[in-house]
Formats: structure tokens, C-alpha cells, sequence
């Protein structure tokens, strides 16, 4: 494999012949390496360095590009042309620092000199020199970069005690090496040093060393075979590399502060024309106990030990890191530290048999995915709270859900995995970790008094959002911390940070709960509603439409069908748009004093024909098309509520069958008791359903009001949030701009006195309608009979403050 990789290098090498080299012309010409160095090649093949400070740093394989002034280079060294004469390189005394990548692939040099006043060696200074055999490393010197002399021909190496640091992979793939000799002053060694040096036997790390990188001898057979008898293999006396023992309850020696990532792996040596060694995961391990001097793990330390039961943490552990125990799937037993303060991403992910975990008091984080997998996070039902006040996650099936008292900090994805629509925090909540509200179905969050900040995407993900209420105590918010496209409404304090951030964000502001105002426009089945049902019998077989009503639907794109199919959306969407003032039922027929009056003659039917056309293609196509059903049951009860203060009836459509679809209208709420379908119903939509005309019991729409479950007894329709099923159609709209989308023009078809709300007579209803009609009800001017018809939009012959609230709602 070496022997490859040395080939495909002498390549490379070669076809630099055939590019440019790319350094500055100015540089090279003055034989300059720096800004106070230069350089030169001797007949015998000796390359010179000569002046003082430090050298440049190259990197061939960088796309930067300098700026004019600087004296840094990018690519090979100029000395690069001369690559396969170069036997020798010869620093002088005042360079004290040797540039990056400046010996690199320098496959004839032999010899090298340093000189004294060297300080640091930059990465890849000597990389790839394969005939490299030997270096004198000066006194004085104090760093040596990441792979300065991967892949020579080192046999031996001795480092004064004046360096301190070795970064990673410094003498990699040095095949040839057999002695190293570390001082003491030695402070950091970085990740796979001395890796894939198979002949290395002699080497002692000294005990000034605090910090050594992970897999530092990786792939040395000699040194493994060396010490594969000893039970515990350690670097220096604080130093765990490696456990050889064959005792399947370790007991980690008191003193260890360090433990390398592989330690709890075995090697797998194959040799094979050479020597090569691959760790992996011991089976053979039934618990661990960690000492108490062992502050911090790496990453992955446990992970894949299949055989691993016990787990107990020495007191001095702060930190479980990413993925230490991922996949141990024996693991039962797991004792944390008091001190704890964080557990990271996939800790102990697929533990699977890992039931119970108490979670100490001091933890201030868990990453959400910590303990995925496991029976401690699937079994939990409702709040899982841990430690002192954390919520990792929410397993219940409550839909408008309070957080209970106590709760301090709310994780990250704490209610990604249900259908919770509506949120209160309790006063206690002190912290929001980013994308704590990560959930599709929230539509209605209540922060609570005595939060102070919200942080980057803490609902970024929750695109169904209506409404957000933030208290005052709120200073801080993350500018990141909803979808760019977010629209929904905020709720707080004029003044406070809230009204900043609506500000900022675009979003609408409400110093109150998003309510209707106006008068009640509860519906009264008895005089709102038709005095005939939707039967054959009322319509005859055929879907009646007029010339101009047909002709209409084709200008907006609609087909008309001929064959009669039932009328029920266009019932309930006339009855709607009644309702709201759009027309009047003396525009239909002037001897009726109420819809209930009317009897469906061809210009009613021609009327409802077209709004059934109207609806069956395009109601709700637009309006909440991306809505949960969760959220659609939540609207559709906010929406009741209010229903006396102003909010207007709305259309219900469902499944009525396998493939067919029925409206009704909703426009009341009640609570109670029912029983339907063998469960009790606390609460109900009043309904008016055009198939049977009289109120009836079954007709209503039945939910609970916490667990969103629904259902209409005369249609035998159910639905259940804990039953996954994408075969149910539930959509609700009162929404009049859709239910009388194109708009029919009421007044030309029926001949009536003109425009609905058009008091002034001007062809539209504008603002100057309002104030007509204001200046009328506080007695400040007189209508004439035909305005006070036009503003007469509850059609009930008087003028009341009903008829300026209807105004204003059509109006905006």
C-alpha cells in the first residue's frame, strides 16, 4: 500500500513539469522565501535557506489567492522544479520559522540541518521526503505542526525537551522507525502521531504530557504485540490507551484522567506481505466503573459494545459526550454523577434495554436524540421531566396541553413527535433551548411571565403557528427564531420587546387574544335557513343553472355539471353568504321575509346550482390546504366560541361515505354530556344540515376538547388523533371571500334595489358606506328608502348596529 501511494506521489510530482508553478513572479525572481530569507540551489544538490524570521507558508492544494501586498504564497515552493535533484536542505542560523509544505514531496533529500534558532515546523514541512533517514532536532525548538514528517524514512527521532507541542500525525507512516525519544516539557501530542509505524518498540511518553490525541499508535504492530500481555496499556500514569485484560467487570485505575477513544476496542492484526491492524468493539465487557479523577471522555468511548450491561461514571464527570454508549444494546444499569451538567447528542442512543436512568439534579442540557431508542424514552407516557425541572419530551396525546408547574427549561424537540395544537407554559419555565417547539400541529403558544428570552428557531419548525403570546418579561428574542415566512399573529405589550419584534418581523401585533367583535351571529335554523331540504324532490333531477349563472362558471374555468348530485355546499354557502349581508332574501324573492319563507323556484336553484359548482371545485382548495386535521378542529372551535361576539358561521365538510363529501353549517358551541359511538362527549358544534333541515342531535359535530377526537353520529364519522389514517377529510371554512369566489353578482339576477351595503348608490361599498350609515344611527341625517334597502344587509326591515357591523366585515 505504501509502495502505491509512493508511486502515485513520484507521479504527481512529475506532471508539476507540466504546469505553471504559481507564485509571484517578484518572489521568485529575487530568490525570496520570505520576507527576510531567501534561497539557493548548489551544483552538488544542496538547497540553502539563508536570512532570518520566518519562511512562507505554501499550500498546493489551496484555491486562496493573496492579496496584492502580501508576501504570503499560495501553491508549491519555487524550489519545486528542483524536487528530484535536491540531496540536501540546509537552514541557516536566524530562521526560526520552516513554512508549510515547504519540503513536501522532496523524494531524493537525504540530509537535513536546522538551526538553532528554529522554533516551529510548520505542517507538511517534510511530508513525503521517503528518503529521509535522519534529523538532528535542535534545542530551542518549540512546535511541530500536523504531518511534518509523515512518510520518511526515519529510523530514530530524539526531541529536546524545549518542544511542547506535536500536532497530529507528525511522524504517520514512518515504516522505518523504531526509537523515539520525548522529554519531559512535552505538553500536547495530537491525534495518530506515531499511527502506522508497524516497527516501533521503543518509545516513552513522558509525564509532563496532559493532553494525547485519539488512535496515537495506530497500526503499530510491534509496539501492540509488545504490550498486549498487560492488562491496562498506558501512555504515562494518567494516561489509559488501551484495556488488553480479559476481566469482563473493568475497574478503571484511580489517578486515570485521560482515556483514549479506542480504549475499549481490541486490535485485529493481519498480515499479509505486511502488517495492518483494525480495532473493533468489544463483546466480552459486562460493566465499567470509572474513577473519580477522570474529568472528561471522548466521543464514541462505549459505542457498539454489545456485551456492556453497567455503566458507573466516576464524580468527576461533567460532560456525557456524543455517542459514547450508542448501540450498546445490553446496557440496563447507567449511573450518572451528581455535577452533571450536560448529556450529549446519541449518548445512549439504541440502549434499547436501557429502562431507567435517574438524571441528576445539576443537568442543565440534554440533546434531544441523547436517549433515542431506548425503553427509558419509548416507555415514558405524558411528561418526561428530568433532573430538576427539564422537559426532554412530551408522549402523550393531549391536544391542548398545559405544562405542568415545576418545569424549568423546555429541551430541544420537546413536542417534535405529537399533535399538540395549543401550549401554555407555567410561570416556572425559565429557559427555551433553540427548537424546543418544533411541532407541525402547534397552532396556539402561550408563553409565561418570568421568561426573559427566546432563542434562534426556537418555533422555526412550527409552520402551522396563529398566534404567539410573549409576556413582558420577554427582553430577548432571536430575530431566527421562526420561519422566514411566518404570518402569525403576536400577542404582548405595546412598548415591550414583542412589539419590536412584530415590528422587525413584519408580523401582525395585538395587545389582546386574537376575538371577534361584533354583534352575535349565532344562526337561527327556524328564519336563517331554507324551508326545504336538499332532496330530488326540491330540485328535480337536474342541476338547474341559468344561461348567464352557466355562462359565468365557464368564464372563471368551471364546468357545470348537468346531472343533479345534491346540493348541500351550495345550500350552506348561500346560507353564508346571507348570513354576512351579501344579499338579502327580498332580492330573491320580495314576498319572502326569510330564507326559511323561500321555496327553491329556478332562480334560487339556478343561485344554489351555481354555488355547488363553485364550491365542489375550489372550497378549501387555497384556504388552510397544508392544515393538520389537529389544527382544522382547533380553528373550527375557536371559531364557535365566538360565534355570539361576531365570528361568522362557518362550512363543514366531511366524508359521508367512501367516496362522497357533505357541508353543513357549524354556528354554535355547547358543553354537556352525550353519548355517541360508546364514549361520553363533553362538548359539541351546533349544526344545520341541509339534508335533513330540522335540528337534530345526531347532526351535531361531538369532540373533546383536550384529546381531539370528533365525531357526527348521523354519518357514522369518527375520528381519533391516536388513529393514524390519511383516508378522513374534515375541513372547515366561514372564510366569505372563498364561498363566494368568482363573486355572483345577486343584484343583477334577482333585479333587487343594488348593491349590498351600497348605501350612497355609487356602484361599490366603500368607507363613505360606513359613515352614511353611522351618521343615520346617531341621528345625523336621514336614508331614503332605496340606501336604508342597500344598507339593509340583515334584511330584517331595520336599521340596527347589526347592519354596520355586517358593513364593516364586508368591507374589509
Amino acid at each position: 500500500m505504501k509502495k502505491l501511494l509512493n508511486a502515485v506521489a513520484v507521479l504527481l510530482s512529475a506532471s508539476l513539469f507540466c504546469i505553471p508553478v504559481p507564485v509571484r513572479a517578484e518572489n521568485a525572481a529575487a530568490n525570496r522565501c520570505g520576507d527576510r530569507m531567501t534561497w539557493r540551489i548548489s551544483e552538488d544538490g544542496t538547497l540553502t535557506i539563508s536570512g532570518s524570521g520566518e519562511m512562507w507558508n505554501y499550500d498546493p492544494y489551496s484555491s486562496w489567492k493573496p492579496e496584492p501586498d502580501s508576501s504570503a504564497v499560495d501553491g508549491y515552493p519555487p524550489w519545486i522544479l528542483y524536487s528530484d535533484t535536491v540531496r540536501a536542505v540546509c537552514v541557516e542560523e536566524g530562521v526560526r520559522h520552516i513554512g508549510s509544505y515547504a519540503f513536501y514531496e522532496m523524494y531524493c533529500l537525504e540530509d537535513v540541518t536546522l538551526p538553532s534558532t528554529l522554533r516551529s515546523v510548520m505542517p507538511y514541512a517534510f511530508s513525503e521526503c521517503p528518503s529521509l533517514q535522519a534529523v538532528t532536532f535542535p534545542d530551542g525548538l518549540e512546535c511541530i505542526s500536523d504531518r511534518a514528517f509523515a512518510y520518511t524514512a526515519l529510523t530514530e527521532v530524539s526531541l529536546p525537551d524545549s518542544v511542547k507541542t506535536l500536532g497530529c500525525g507528525v511522524f504517520d507512516g514512518n515504516t522505518e522507525l523504531t526509537s523515539v525519544t520525548l522529554r519531559e516539557g512535552l505538553q500536547t501530542i495530537g491525534d495518530n502521531c506515531f499511527s502506522d509505524c508497524a516497527a516501533l518498540t521503543d518509545i516513552t511518553f513522558p509525564e509532563s504530557v496532559s493532553s494525547f490525541g485519539t488512535d496515537l499508535m495506530q497500526n503499530d504492530t510491534a509496539w501492540y504485540r509488545l504490550h498486549e500481555a498487560e492488562p491496562f496499556v498506558m501512555l504515562n500514569s494518567r494516561t489509559l490507551y488501551r484495556y488488553f485484560g480479559d476481566s469482563p467487570d473493568v475497574e478503571v485505575p484511580d489517578g486515570i484522567t485521560q482515556i483514549d477513544a479506542a480504549c475499549f476496542t481490541l486490535p485485529i492484526i493481519y498480515e499479509d506481505g505486511g502488517a495492518w491492524i483494525w480495532e473493533e468493539a468489544r463483546t466480552d465487557i459486562r460493566s465499567v466503573t470509572l474513577p473519580d479523577s477522570l474529568t472528561v471522555l471522548p466521543e464514541k468511548l462505549f459505542s457498539g459494545n454489545s456485551g456492556l450491561k453497567q455503566l458507573r461514571f466516576g464524580s468527576g464527570i461533567r460532560t456525557v459526550p456524543d455517542a459514547l454508549c450508542q448501540n450498546c444494546t445490553a446496557l440496563t444499569e447507567v449511573t450518572l454523577p451528581d455535577g452533571l451538567l450536560y448529556i450529549g447528542k446519541l449518548a445512549f442512543s439504541g440502549c434499547k434495554r436501557l429502562e431507567a436512568i435517574r438524571i441528576p439534579d445539576s443537568v442543565q442540557d440534554i440533546e434531544p436524540t441523547a436517549f433515542q431508542g431506548t425503553a427509558f424514552l419509548e416507555n415514558a407516557d405524558g411528561f418526561l421531566i428530568c433532573g430538576s425541572g427539564l422537559l426532554l419530551q412530551y408522549r402523550g396525546d393531549v391536544n391542548v396541553l398545559t405544562v405542568p408547574e415545576g418545569v424549568t427549561v423546555i429541551c430541544t424537540d420537546a413536542f417534535r413527535y405529537t399533535d399538540v395544537v395549543s401550549l401554555t407554559l407555567p410561570e416556572t419555565v425559565r429557559t427555551l433551548k433553540p427548537g424546543c417547539f418544533a411541532s407541525g400541529t402547534l397552532t396556539e403558544l402561550l408563553l409565561n411571565d418570568g421568561l426573559t428570552g427566546i432563542p434562534e428557531n426556537a418555533f422555526r419548525s412550527a409552520t402551522g403557528l396563529s398566534c404567539v403570546r410573549i409576556p413582558e418579561s420577554v427582553t430577548e428574542i432571536s430575530l431566527c427564531c421562526c420561519a422566514a415566512d411566518a404570518s402569525f399573529t403576536v400577542v404582548g405589550k405595546a412598548g415591550s420587546a414583542a412589539e419590536r419584534f412584530a415590528a422587525a418581523q413584519q408580523l401582525p401585533f395585538s395587545e389582546t387574544m386574537p376575538a371577534a367583535e361584533g354583534p352575535d351571529m349565532t344562526l337561527d335554523p327556524e328564519t336563517d335557513c331554507w324551508s326545504f331540504r336538499n332532496t330530488a324532490s326540491a330540485f328535480s333531477t337536474q342541476n338547474y343553472l341559468s344561461g348567464a349563472d352557466r355562462a359565468l362558471l365557464e368564464q372563471n374555468g368551471l364546468e357545470a355539471e348537468t346531472t343533479w348530485s345534491g346540493s348541500c355546499f351550495g345550500m350552506c354557502a348561500a346560507i353564508l353568504l346571507a348570513k354576512n349581508g351579501f344579499f338579502t332574501p327580498q332580492q330573491i324573492d320580495s314576498s319572502a321575509a326569510s330564507l326559511s319563507a323561500l321555496s327553491p323556484s329556478q332562480p334560487v336553484q339556478s343561485m344554489i346550482n351555481y354555488l355547488q359548482c363553485l364550491q365542489q371545485t375550489d372550497l378549501f382548495r387555497y384556504d388552510h390546504a397544508n392544515e393538520f386535521i389537529q389544527q382544522t378542529i382547533f380553528r373550527m372551535i375557536r371559531t364557535a366560541e365566538q360565534i355570539p361576539n361576531g365570528a361568522s358561521p362557518f362550512m363543514i365538510c366531511f366524508n359521508s361515505g367512501k367516496e362522497s363529501r357533505h357541508a353543513v353549517i357549524g354556528y354554535g358551541c355547547e358543553e354537556g354530556s352525550w353519548k355517541y359511538m360508546d364514549r361520553q362527549w363533553p362538548a359539541r358544534i351546533l349544526v344545520y344540515d341541509p339534508n335533513h333541515g330540522k335540528f337534530s342531535d345526531a347532526d351535531c359535530v361531538y369532540y373533546d376538547p383536550v384529546q381531539f377526537r370528533i365525531c357526527i353520529p348521523a354519518y357514522s364519522f369518527f375520528w381519533d388523533s391516536s388513529v393514524r389514517t390519511y383516508q378522513v377529510f374534515f375541513k372547515v371554512c366561514g372564510n366569505t371571500e372563498i364561498l363566494n369566489t368568482p363573486p355572483y353578482p345577486f343584484a343583477e339576477r334577482f333585479g333587487g334595489a343594488g348593491i349590498p351595503g351600497d348605501a350612497d348608490g355609487n356602484g361599490t361599498v366603500g368607507a363613505e358606506d360606513v359613515t352614511m350609515l353611522l351618521d343615520y344611527l346617531l341621528c345625523k341625517t336621514e336614508l331614503s328608502a332605496d340606501a336604508a334597502a342597500r344598507a339593509d344587509l340583515s334584511g330584517d326591515g331595520i336599521l340596527t348596529a347589526a347592519d354596520l357591523s355586517l358593513l364593516k366585515q364586508r368591507l374589509l
